[in-house]
């Protein structure tokens, strides 16, 4: 007989050992989940957490035992209630709560399981401004959404809420610097230009949970100045420096050339200043005539009205030399073609100028007012005879009392 019983016992012995190894692992189950995950409690012995689209079609599933005790937290009393009448290893009347199941394994082993249920929920999100002036920009992005509370039930009860691990992602229309930021606040230069923000709200229970949405469209505020200076002579396209005035055309919204946009923004006013001289106000587009001599500094300041904000351009400086005028000894027309075939003075910054060429018994040869321009030796068409001719220059510059006058001996040679 007791040999008849070893088997027996031995066959029970193994059954015992895998009840109790598979209740080492076991926990509470839940088939109609979509997301599932730990606790945080600081003790690192957690529970799991099952999330659910339908809390009503949710069940929670026991190990298996022999007898069953299903209970549900109560955050009034910290501690596990039980639940009359729920006795079976499924509970079909799930909320949104802690459960504990205590299983009976028949065999003397009664071991408790812990578990928590919630339905997650992002509801819409909003975009809110918590900074906007003339430098900077700063804007929020928050979502409503369910608060989902557990507690350490396994030491002092405190209060833990499910992270959502929200996830950001920001756009704009024109595209703008915030393009692809990831932060649920962002901070950048104020916009010169109105601009549509977006931002897509994300979260790890996606795509189950959708992301939400929010758009704010944002009126500019601030400006920026910026200009072109070109000259109204076509081939001085866009001169810095001269030797004489500068006839400029000044533009403060469009290059006429690249269309590319200069200033930006809202913009009431629009003020250039020479060297800090008001040159006009309110137009995009001025002409301006540089005569002073030396360095000439033009800058472009723009202001929006309504918000204040203002704006100076970089610098532009425009340099005109003093006046030189430089007459030649001699000079021969017909000998070598177009080498010092005229008598015509080197000169700059001349803002008038007067020439008078005489023969040597007094008879004026020829008369000029350009100073780019000269004698080519001919008097009435017909070449006149070497020999020395006799000049008197006048000029004056662009600046206050400058002047000059000079005489002297031209020698007209013929090889």
């Amino acid at each position: 007989m007791s040999i008849l019983m070893k088997p027996i016992h031995k066959i029970l012995v193994l059954v015992l050992i895998s009840l109790l190894s598979s209740g080492i692992n076991a926990q509470i189950s839940a088939p109609d989940r979509f997301y599932e995950e730990l606790t945080s409690y600081p003790d690192g012995n957690n529970d799991p957490i099952f999330y659910f689209e339908d809390i009503n079609s949710a069940r929670l599933i026991a190990p298996t035992g022999a007898t069953y005790q299903w209970f549900r937290y109560s955050n009034t009393s910290n501690s596990f209630e039980p639940l009359v009448g729920e006795n079976g290893n499924t509970l079909n009347s799930v909320g949104e709560y802690g459960y504990r199941v205590q299983v009976d394994n028949g065999v003397g082993t009664i071991s408790d399981y812990y578990c928590w249920a919630f339905v997650p929920m992002i509801t819409d999100a909003s975009i809110n401004i918590e900074l906007a002036n003339c430098n900077n920009l700063r804007q929020l992005a928050s979502t409503n959404f369910k608060n989902l509370v557990y507690f350490n039930h396994k030491g002092d009860n405190s209060s833990i809420a499910v992270d959502y691990e929200f996830v950001y992602n920001w756009s704009s229309i024109p595209v703008g610097p915030i393009e692809g930021i990831g932060t649920q606040s962002i901070e950048i230069d104020a916009p010169t230009e109105d601009t549509e923000y977006h931002i897509s709200i994300s979260n790890k229970f996606t795509p189950t949970i959708e992301a939400v949405e929010a758009t704010n469209d944002y009126i500019a505020i601030a400006v920026s100045a910026d200009f072109v200076a070109i000259s109204n002579d076509p081939e001085d396209n866009e001169i810095k420096e001269a030797s004489a005035a500068i006839d400029l055309k000044l533009y403060a919204d469009v290059n006429p050339d690249t269309k590319e946009v200069l200033s930006r923004g809202h913009i009431s006013e629009y003020k250039f200043t020479d060297d800090d001289v008001l040159i006009d106000y309110a137009a995009q587009i001025q002409s301006h005539i540089i005569k002073d001599l030396g360095e000439n500094v033009i800058l472009l300041e723009v202001v929006n009205l309504d918000s204040g904000c203002e704006s100076v351009s970089a610098p532009q400086t425009f340099t005109i030399k003093e006046m030189v005028v430089k007459v030649p000894g001699a000079f021969s027309p017909f000998s070598s073609p177009n080498q010092n075939d005229e008598f015509k003075v080197l000169y700059r910054s001349v803002a008038k100028f007067n020439m008078l060429i005489y023969n040597r018994w007094g008879r004026m040869v020829y008369k000029g007012t350009n100073p780019a321009e000269g004698w080519d030796g001919r008097i009435n068409g017909r070449k006149a005879e070497p020999g020395v001719y006799f000049y008197m220059i006048e000029a004056e510059g662009y600046n206050k009392d400058e002047r000059t006058k000079l005489e002297g001996a031209v020698h007209l040679i013929i090889n």
